[in-house]
């Protein structure tokens, strides 16, 4: 057994100091260990759930545009102008459609998937009522548009809203 009252009072400085030395590097290693994991998950909280919430309030955002559009057209009674609103509901559906497929293309979880699947399928059943609205504006049809608004348009875009919105309150309790 190591007997440190054997060696004169340097020597037992210098390894007393030694070993102190030795555990403070032990605990550094341990702690820089220690931050660069927590850097890791600050990373993959940062670059992972809050770009896909920044994208899904996108999407959110862009669907409410794309509703308002709508309703734009349907309170318009100049055609011109009604038709002028398509413009816009194409433009927004379009960033949409750029911030769906990031967020597709990033999701791994299962209940993830499952609710971009339900937004897939929602967005998807929207998409002819747009169609078919501003084909009856087109044909001067007011009461077939009023009637495809408020009976087929405005349901489909309430689901396609809150499944949107399912994925948002997703991504804040992960």
């Amino acid at each position: 057994m190591l007997s440190l009252r054997s060696y004169k009072i340097g020597t037992r400085l210098i390894l007393t100091t030694i070993g102190a030395l030795g555990l403070m590097i032990v605990f550094v290693g341990i702690a820089l260990y220690s931050l660069n994991t927590i850097g890791e998950k600050v990373d993959h909280i940062i670059n992972n759930n809050v770009r896909k919430t920044s994208l899904a309030v996108d999407m959110r955002m862009r669907n409410l545009l794309i509703a308002r559009h709508m309703r734009t057209a349907l309170i318009y009674t100049n055609v011109d102008k009604q038709l002028g609103e398509k413009a816009k509901v194409d433009a927004d559906f379009a960033k949409y459609l750029e911030a769906e497929t990031q967020i597709v293309d990033t999701t791994t979880s299962p209940r993830g998937k499952e609710i971009v699947a339900r937004i897939l399928a929602t967005r998807k059943a929207v998409e002819p009522s747009i169609t078919q609205l501003f084909e009856n504006i087109k044909l001067g049809d007011r009461a077939e548009v009023e009637k495809v608004f408020f009976n087929d348009f405005r349901p489909r875009m309430q689901e396609w809203f809150d499944a949107v919105g399912e994925f948002i309150q997703l991504q804040r309790e992960t």
